[in-house]
């Protein structure tokens, strides 16, 4: 039964909604930020910091099944088999769940470790080792939560998907606030993740019930065996583990060559950097789902198209907000968190490049994993952690938070290359096209304007709080202008002013009909 993947505007709907939802959940990090940090302090908020490190490794240790479930039930609602659905569907939450029980047990065993690998100091000790228990919690409530995520992203739900993840997030971060704001510390911010991560979960029970009752039951069912979900799934889980290791390995270095003090530095850049960053990266979310759709129905050039089309947008928005943040760093930081944030800003910088690396080679691994061939991008990963923890020992003693996000950079650059080159090939895509016309002209312009305008003067030092503001608006609004021109020709621009004005069109169509109708 041949099946045609979702065309474009499917694509661009469902890119939307993660950039939007995802999007917001970063900002509200970023907004959080200053005040958690400031209540914490630098020691506790750099312990604070290692616990989403750890919940990322624990995110990945799940044998992929929050990726697997993804791919395999958009194959099989593609298909029209509710068995097929429901098979892995339950497979899937046993052995995440599982996984999230042993991860649980490991924190609990190891919390003297944790202490003295990462030199937590006998003043906090005690409040860290009770915040460990209820973080430990939170890991098994989110194994179970990020599987049922991928359902409703399988059956192309991206809207619920990410309105719940933001409705756990909104929660997580106001009982942070106000535990932060009475003193609990660190014990606030493990209680936090946990009822953000529950209210995630059971909000997603509902609509995947009703997803699952709309799906017809097909005469000829072929529910994935144990062998084919394991399978997939361990490659998928060593891409997502090698992953978090590309993105925490300077940080987990920083913690134990350096001190606290250099994780809380690197971890204020990174949040900045990752946070606009996962808005290009994001829209390879709705790729993934595509993709296996593209490849259930077999043919190579629906998944060139799906390709072409997350190459151009991925990129379109990675080269505008990586070069910006590069150009904006200082002023972006005093505005945020007051003056005397050198430190983070180079960080912020040079993970801007890093970062930029990091998306050029995404729509080739978004493709990859859905199409199933998980193995290309296992191996990227590979290389690209070798070669960023070659370059961490000997950067990180010598240059610090900046020498950590510069090993990062230099892992994505080199591994990304193969996994371009080899992805090129299978698809029938010419790569010196690619390189003219896809990649060059949506990455290089922004970043020529960027230093353009440093060159000149834009982007330096500010002083106070309220010169950052006008500087900030300034030279964002100017560099803004500029991409815009300079782009304009590529056509991105003018699809999404087209957009944009169709939109407003119809609110306001929508408004006059509703006054006309009073």
């Amino acid at each position: 039964m041949s099946v045609a993947p979702p065309r474009p505007p499917s694509l661009r709907r469902n890119a939307v909604s993660v950039v939007l939802g995802r999007g917001a959940s970063a900002l509200m990090w970023v907004a959080v930020t200053p005040f958690a940090l400031a209540r914490l302090g630098p020691e506790r908020f750099g312990v604070w910091s290692l616990f989403f490190v750890f919940g990322g490794y624990a995110a990945t240790l799940d044998l992929g099944m929050a990726s697997v479930i993804m791919r395999f039930v958009a194959v099989a609602a593609a298909r029209g088999d509710r068995r097929a659905v429901r098979s892995v569907l339950l497979r899937s939450l046993a052995v995440s769940v599982g996984a999230g029980l042993i991860w649980c047990l490991c924190i609990l065993a190891l919390r003297d470790v944790f202490l003295k690998l990462f030199h937590v100091p006998a003043s906090i000790a005690p409040e860290v080792e009770r915040s460990l228990l209820l973080f430990a919690c939170s890991i098994l409530v989110f194994s179970g939560t990020q599987v049922l995520q991928g359902v409703l992203i399988g059956f192309q739900r991206f809207d619920l998907s990410n309105l719940y993840f933001f409705a756990g997030l909104v929660l997580h971060a106001i009982l942070l606030v106000w535990g932060l704001g009475r003193g609990f510390g660190l014990m606030a911010a493990a209680a936090a993740m946990v009822s953000g991560n529950l209210l995630a979960g059971v909000l997603a029970v509902r609509p995947i019930s009703r997803a699952l009752r709309a799906t017809r039951e097909s005469e000829i069912s072929r529910p994935m065996g144990w062998r084919e979900l394991l399978g997939f799934g361990g490659m998928v889980q060593a891409t997502n583990t090698l992953t978090v290791g590309q993105l925490h390995t300077g940080k987990l270095l920083l913690g134990t060559l350096g001190s606290l003090v250099w994780v809380t530095q690197f971890e204020l850049g990174f949040r900045v950097a990752n946070a606009l960053s996962s808005l290009p990266i994001l829209v390879q979310g709705s790729v993934i789902p595509a993709a296996a759709r593209a490849s259930a129905g077999g043919g190579v050039a629906e998944l060139r198209e799906v390709y072409g089309w997350a190459c151009r947008w991925v990129f379109s928005l990675a080269g505008a907000l990586m070069a910006g943040l590069w150009l904006v760093a200082p002023a972006l930081f005093t505005l945020w968190l007051g003056p005397g944030q050198a430190p983070s800003v180079s960080v912020a910088r040079a993970l801007a490049v890093s970062f930029a690396f990091a998306t050029l080679v995404g729509p080739a691994t978004a493709v990859a994993r859905g199409a199933g061939w998980p193995g290309l991008e296992t191996a990227m990963f590979a290389a690209a952690l070798g070669v960023n923890l070659a370059a961490s020992l000997w950067c990180v003693p010598r240059f610090g938070p900046v020498g950590a996000a510069a090993a990062m950079a230099l892992g994505f650059a080199l591994s990304g290359a193969g996994l371009i080159v080899v992805l090129a090939r299978r698809l029938g895509v010419s790569l010196g096209s690619w390189l003219a016309c896809t990649a060059a002209p949506r990455f290089l312009p922004p970043a020529g304007v960027a230093a353009a305008m440093y060159a000149l003067g834009a982007g330096g030092g500010v002083e106070t709080r309220t010169a950052a503001l006008p500087a900030l608006v300034l030279q964002g609004g100017l560099f803004l202008l500029l991409v815009l021109g300079v782009t304009w020709p590529v056509g991105d621009s003018r699809v999404v002013w087209g957009l944009a004005r169709s939109w407003m069109m119809r609110v306001g169509g929508a408004a006059r009909r509703a006054g006309g109708a009073r």
